[in-house]
């Protein structure tokens, strides 16, 4: 039991490190440039992003059409696995009842 606890103990530590180590890295990582922003001319959003945006929508739309069958038939499944297990339950419920008369 005792060993148990210690290696909680250091799992939460060494998480806590990794998490801190990252957040550190973030920050030093977001603060560093080069100093060229003024040099940088903005061309615009129209040509700088469309082709970002045009690549999501391919992404999102095929990503669709290939999961909307299988996510379709899991929700299929477990609203039915859902209302077997209510039908179960009220069964046992009843029964519990008629016992307890």
């Amino acid at each position: 039991m005792k060993m148990v606890r210690l290696m909680e103990k250091r799992s939460k530590t060494i998480f806590s490190a990794a998490a801190l180590f990252l957040v550190a890295a973030t920050g030093v990582a977001l603060a560093s440039s080069g100093g060229e922003h003024e040099a940088v001319k903005h061309v615009g959003w129209i040509a700088t992003d469309t082709y970002r945006v045009m690549n999501f929508v391919v992404l999102a739309a095929a990503l669709f059409y290939i999961a909307r069958k299988p996510v379709a038939e899991f929700f299929s499944s477990r609203t039915k696995g859902i209302a077997e297990e209510l039908e179960g339950l009220e069964a046992k419920k009843a029964e519990a009842e008629k016992t307890l008369s």
